[in-house]
């Protein structure tokens, strides 16, 4: 995968950690729908495990969608009119998608589906939502200036 569809892709510190470790090979054709079957795979799972193992819990599912949707786009964009990436310390305090996926499992696992999405959703938010807006000013003023 490129690195341009590497910082699209949202991964975390466990898939970083063995990216590093393999060795580089050549480029496939269809690596750029990476990101969209990864974003596929995080929200249906969040979906189909909140569905499955607490229906009520579908509210909290979707308010953790919105925050992940809100990320994903600002990933797309921030790279596209900014050619930029988010700050390191806001890539590792958002886990990455298989983090998140898998703290969705155990929490489908043990029970406790609806809290840990409502935490998960508000953590995510307090961390993604603020930075995305304070890089996008900061963009704009420098734009103006």
């Amino acid at each position: 995968m490129t690195a341009e569809l590497d910082a699209l892709a949202d991964h975390g510190p466990l898939v970083r950690a063995v990216r590093a470790a393999r060795p580089r090979g050549a480029e496939r054709r269809l690596s750029w729908l990476a990101p969209p079957v990864l974003r596929a795979i995080e929200y249906g799972t969040i979906l189909a495990v909140a569905q499955l193992a607490d229906p009520p819990a579908t509210t909290a599912a979707f308010a953790l969608v919105a925050v992940l949707a809100w990320h994903h786009y600002d990933l797309v964009y921030r790279r596209r009119h900014r050619g930029a990436t988010p700050p390191a310390g806001v890539t590792i305090a958002g886990g990455g998608w298989e983090l998140r996926t898998l703290i969705v499992l155990v929490a489908g696992a043990l029970g406790v589906v609806g809290p840990v999405l409502w935490a998960l959703a508000g953590a995510l938010a307090v961390i993604f939502v603020p930075e995305s807006i304070s890089g996008w000013v900061r963009h704009q003023r420098q734009a103006a200036s």
